[in-house]
């Protein structure tokens, strides 16, 4: 599950992201992934902040 400043997005929008404008990035996995994301977020969320312009 992919996590983009804020919001639930697919793995294309990641992949077409440009990298200089990436802030932050934090890995979710185990129970503290699926406490905030639930159920679907069993695999890990990589949650993605981007610089504020």
């Amino acid at each position: 599950m992919f996590i983009l400043n804020g919001k639930k997005v697919s793995k294309k929008v990641i992949d077409e992201l440009d990298t200089d404008s990436i802030d932050k990035i934090e890995v979710l996995k185990g129970d503290s992934a699926t406490k905030e994301y639930g159920k679907k977020a069993k695999e890990g969320v990589v949650i993605i902040t981007t610089k504020k312009e």
